[in-house]
């Protein structure tokens, strides 16, 4: 997989609107790994509030990962990985986007 990283940390989509810009684009294929989070259901509820907080930006289809036992790790389709882990996103697309840089 080649692609950019981006780093988000405001615990919630408003906090780091700039970032989810950039990494999502209406119409791509969005692989969703909440697997820092313990246990299978708050991994659904986590996966629910990101399909919801998505929604807002357009359609996309959304492979949520409650177990990585379920799904091709090869990914084949994803456009971009979206890895919640505690109070940090993490979104990795799988084709080159412009690079998220801070303005701060």
């Amino acid at each position: 997989m080649r692609g950019n990283f981006y780093l988000g940390g405001g615990s919630s989509e408003t906090d780091e609107e700039n970032v989810w810009t950039e990494a999502f684009i209406p119409g791509q294929t969005v692989a969703f790994w909440p697997f820092a989070t313990t246990g299978a259901e708050a991994r659904r509820t986590a996966s629910n509030w990101f399909s919801s907080a998505l929604a807002s930006r357009g359609r996309f289809a959304i492979e949520q990962w409650i177990s990585p036992a379920d799904h091709d790790p090869a990914l084949p389709g994803v456009d971009v990985v979206a890895i919640q882990v505690a109070i940090l996103s993490t979104f990795c697309t799988s084709y080159a986007l412009p690079t998220y840089s801070n303005p701060l």
